[in-house]
């Protein structure tokens, strides 16, 4: 998953991606397969049999969790957009390319945060 989540973010992968339906598509298949995956161990489906100790889970949980972290602090605290997508199109919100990443970074980054750190409660 962190591969995945890394690589679709860098900027020229993810340009590409917004500029191409197709590949905008195959992004999110990659991202909800990744997760998919991720989540399968701490949800245990059935019938499944494999249950990890608690500490375990706690080193995966934050190791995702610092994945998500550090990209999303880059984004929020960068002095520039880093995506030039959103540089060249139409902006609807009427919100600055800044803005709309720093918006973008923080909900993103928090709203993670909060499903790494939840299931360890």
């Amino acid at each position: 998953m962190n591969l995945i989540f890394l690589g679709w973010h860098i900027p020229a992968a993810y340009d590409f991606a917004l500029e191409h339906e197709r590949w905008h598509d195959f992004e999110h298949i990659c991202f909800l397969s990744s997760a998919i995956l991720f989540w399968r161990p701490i949800i245990h489906p059935w019938p499944s049999r494999v249950h990890h100790a608690g500490w375990l889970m706690l080193l995966y949980l934050a190791s995702a969790d610092i994945v998500n972290t550090e990209p999303s602090a880059f984004l929020v605290f960068c002095d520039r957009p880093v995506y030039s997508y959103y540089l060249r199109q139409p902006n609807p919100f009427q919100i600055s390319p800044m803005t709309d990443q720093i918006v973008g970074a923080s909900s993103c980054g928090l709203s993670a945060r909060w499903s790494f750190w939840c299931p360890l409660s």
